[in-house]
C-alpha cells in the first residue's frame, strides 16, 4: 500500500487544513448533518479523506444512536465492521466516484437509481462525486434533480479543485466546506508523522524540500518522500538533489545568476540543458523563486508566472518570462511593456528570407500540419524564442495562403505580430512549400476572457502588485 493510503487521516482530529478540521468537529459537537457538501480546494489537501471520515462519522456503530435521538457524534471508532469497510473500500453504504472519467448524464442517472435503496450495512449511504466540476451541463442537471429532494438516508459530498465551474444552483443545496493550500509547516508536520512510523532518520531540511515540491499538496509531499525513502533508513540532503527533484541547488543557482547577468545567451541554454535533462520545470520554476526571494523582489515580480498545464509546453509562460527579463536592461521597469533589448537574431542564411516569396501551389491544411514537427525544428535552428512562441500556438485553418494561427497568450501573440518575427517564420514557410505564406493571430477563448478579467493573469505577463505578498505567502 502506498505511504498516501497508508497514513492518509481516519479521524476528524487528524485532518491538517484547519478550517476543514473545525467545519468537521462543528459536526461532531451538534450532531447536525446536511444531505449535501461540496469539499472544494486544491489538490492533494484531503478534501477525499474528508469525504470518507464524515462516511465512517455518519455509521459508526459509536454514532447510531446519536443519529436515532439526534445527539452529538463521537469521532469514528475504526475498528467495528462499518468502519473498517468504509476504509478498505470494501463498504456498500459508500459509493465514490471520480467525474473526470464518469462526467455524462448516464452516470448521474445509474445514482438515482441507487439511492431509493436503503443501506444494507450501515445507517446513511453516502456518495461521494470527486471532480464534481468536470460533469457535463446535462449530468449537472441531473444532479440537481436529485440533490432537490434526496432520501432522508442519503448524503451527496461533492469534492473539486475549481468551485467556480460548479452551478449555483447546485452550489445553493450544498453546505460548502473549503480547503486551503497546505502550509509548508502543515506538510513538514505530517512527514514527520509518516518517517516517524516508518523509523526513519531523515533530516528536517529534506522534509522541507518536499514541502516546497509539493505546492501545498500532502499527497505529493508523501509521494516524494516515499519515492526517495524506498529501502532506506536515512535521509539525507544529498540522497534527495538527483532523484525527485532531477536538479540541484547548482542548477537553481546557474539559472539565478544568468538571470541576474540579464545575459539572455546563457538563459536559454541553460533551458535547452534542462529540458535534454528532462528537469522538472514547475520543481524548478518554484525552487527558483524561493532563492531569489530575499534578494531580488523584482526578478521574483517578473517570474511569478504559473505553469500552465494546457499548454503542449507547460513551462513556456517560465520561459518566455525569463526571456522576457533578459531582454530589458535594469533601468526598465519589470511590467514595462517596453523592450531596449532584442532577442538577438541569427542573419538568413536563405534567399528566400530576403527575396520575394516564391508563388506556386498552396498546401492544405492536412500537410502543413504534417509538416509542423520539422517546421518548428528549423525555426529552432533561427531562434530557439521564436520556436518557444509558435508552440504556444495551435494551427486551427487555412484560408487561401493565411495560416490562422490561435494564441494562448496575449503576449505571444504580439511578440509573434512583431516583424522580426514575423519574418523568421514566414521565410521559412516559405523555405519549405515553396510558396508565399503567412499568418494570422486570434486569441483563444481563454486568452479573450482574460482581457476581460483585471484580475486574471491568463494573458502571461505579471501585473498585479500583490503577486509578491502572494509569493512571500507561499515560499516562506
Amino acid at each position: 500500500m502506498s505511504w498516501y493510503r497508508k497514513y492518509r487521516p481516519q479521524k476528524v482530529n487528524e485532518l491538517k487544513i484547519k478550517p476543514a478540521r473545525e467545519a468537521f468537529q462543528r459536526i461532531l459537537d451538534t450532531g447536525n448533518f446536511s444531505h449535501a457538501y461540496l469539499l472544494s480546494g486544491p489538490k492533494g489537501t484531503g478534501k477525499t479523506s474528508g469525504a470518507r471520515i464524515l462516511a465512517k462519522v455518519l455509521n459508526c456503530e459509536l454514532n447510531r444512536k446519536a443519529i436515532e435521538k439526534h445527539q452529538p457524534f463521537v469521532e469514528p471508532c475504526n475498528v467495528c465492521s462499518s468502519c473498517i469497510s468504509i476504509t478498505n473500500g470494501s463498504s456498500m453504504t459508500v459509493v465514490e466516484m471520480d467525474a473526470a472519467s464518469n462526467r455524462g448524464i448516464d452516470d448521474i442517472r445509474e445514482i438515482r437509481d441507487r439511492i431509493g435503496l436503503s443501506p444494507s450495512d450501515g445507517v446513511v449511504c453516502v456518495y461521494i462525486i470527486d471532480e464534481v466540476h468536470m460533469l457535463t451541463t446535462e449530468a449537472f442537471n441531473a444532479l440537481l434533480k436529485i440533490l432537490e429532494e434526496p432520501p432522508a438516508h442519503v448524503v451527496f459530498v461533492l469534492a473539486t479543485t475549481d468551485p467556480q465551474k460548479v452551478p449555483a444552483t447546485v452550489l445553493s443545496r450544498c453546505t460548502h466546506i473549503s480547503y486551503r493550500r497546505a502550509t509548508n509547516g502543515e506538510v513538514v508536520e505530517t512527514l514527520e508523522t509518516v518517517a516517524a512510523a516508518e523509523n526513519m532518520a531523515v533530516e528536517k531540511e529534506v522534509l522541507a524540500q518536499f514541502a516546497i515540491a509539493s505546492d501545498g499538496s500532502f499527497r505529493d509531499a508523501i509521494k516524494f518522500f516515499e519515492q526517495v525513502a524506498s529501502g532506506k533508513t536515512t535521509l539525507t540532503l544529498a540522497d534527495i538533489e538527483f532523484t525527485v527533484f532531477n536538479n540541484s541547488d547548482e542548477s537553481v543557482q546557474l539559472l539565478a545568476t544568468a538571470l541576474q547577468e540579464r545575459s539572455l545567451e546563457k538563459t536559454q541554454k541553460l533551458f535547452s540543458k534542462f529540458e535534454l535533462q528532462s528537469v522538472d520545470f514547475s520543481l524548478l520554476h518554484k525552487r527558483l523563486l524561493t532563492s531569489l526571494m530575499p534578494k531580488s523582489l523584482e526578478l521574483v515580480r517578473a517570474l511569478n508566472i504559473p505553469l500552465d498545464p494546457l499548454l503542449p509546453i507547460p513551462w513556456l509562460p517560465f520561459y518566455l518570462g525569463c526571456v522576457e527579463w533578459c531582454m530589458q536592461s535594469p533601468q526598465v521597469p519589470v511590467r514595462s511593456a517596453q523592450m531596449v533589448k532584442e532577442i538577438p537574431i541569427v542573419q538568413p542564411t536563405s534567399k528566400l528570407e530576403t527575396s520575394k516569396p516564391v508563388t506556386g501551389p498552396v498546401p492544405g491544411y492536412s500537410e502543413i500540419t504534417a509538416k509542423w514537427p520539422e517546421l518548428l525544428r528549423k525555426v529552432h535552428s533561427r531562434n530557439t524564442s521564436v520556436e518557444a512562441l509558435l508552440r504556444s500556438t495551435k494551427l486551427v485553418g487555412i484560408d487561401g495562403n493565411t495560416l490562422q494561427l490561435e494564441a494562448f497568450y496575449a503576449f505571444h501573440k504580439e511578440q509573434l505580430e512583431a516583424e522580426r518575427n514575423r519574418r523568421i517564420f514566414e521565410g521559412i514557410l516559405a523555405e519549405i512549400f515553396s510558396c508565399k505564406l503567412i499568418y494570422s493571430l486570434s486569441l483563444s477563448q481563454k486568452a479573450k476572457l482574460a482581457q476581460l478579467n483585471p484580475n486574471s493573469n491568463v494573458s502571461g505577463k505579471v501585473e498585479d502588485e500583490g503577486m509578491v505578498t502572494a509569493a512571500e505567502e507561499a515560499f516562506l
